[in-house]
């Protein structure tokens, strides 16, 4: 029986984050980063307030939770062939960013602000030192160009949301791939 109870309570906690995650993201398009407030994910996701804080500190750290099961989806979607890619998550971030533009721009435009932009390079920086990690290079070669990655993806997509004649996805995919090829070709240097 209390085996039973404690499944329940996985599944109530896991219903909980799983609302407030989603109401965080309908709350970010609306208002913008800034402009989201507790009070505002909490009503949205129909928890008080004391819910919210029994499971995460503040919006940062639902963000930080965010882009940790974002990268368990781009990490299930990659197939296993895409895995061994030191840029396997490129094409699903690509995808993701394209199926949801409007959360991008909140998340990665001005009104974002420099902390949840930093978050977000950091992420892909985690996300191409995985990646790159693989090769069997040195960690010191390998979180510099997995930093330089991530800055670079993060602009070149940030630069695609707001073009006026923005090219396909498949060209950003292709142009992110190609203009990274060097940096991930150097770590095979000596």
């Amino acid at each position: 029986m209390a085996k039973s109870e404690g499944n329940e309570l996985d599944r109530r906690v896991a219903r909980t984050r799983r609302a407030l995650h989603h109401a965080f993201i309908e709350v970010v398009l609306e208002k913008g980063w800034d402009a989201t407030r507790i009070q505002d994910i909490c009503e949205r996701a129909d928890v008080g307030r004391t819910t919210f804080y029994a499971h995460f500190a503040d919006k940062d750290e639902l963000f930080s939770g965010s882009l940790v099961d974002f990268g368990a989806m781009l990490l299930e979607g990659a197939s296993a062939a895409h895995r061994s890619d030191p840029l396997w998550f490129v094409s699903g971030l690509v995808g993701h960013a394209t199926a949801t533009p409007d959360l991008f721009r909140a998340l990665l435009g001005e009104k974002s602000g420099g902390g949840v932009q930093g978050r977000f390079r950091q992420f892909l920086a985690g996300l191409a030192r995985e990646g790159l990690s693989r090769k069997g290079v040195p960690q010191r070669r390998t979180d510099f160009v997995a930093h330089f990655l991530a800055g670079a993806i993060q602009e070149a997509i940030s630069w695609w949301l707001d073009a006026k004649t923005p090219v396909s996805p498949a060209e950003l995919e292709a142009g992110i791939r190609d203009w990274s090829r060097s940096a991930v070709e150097s770590l095979d240097k000596p």
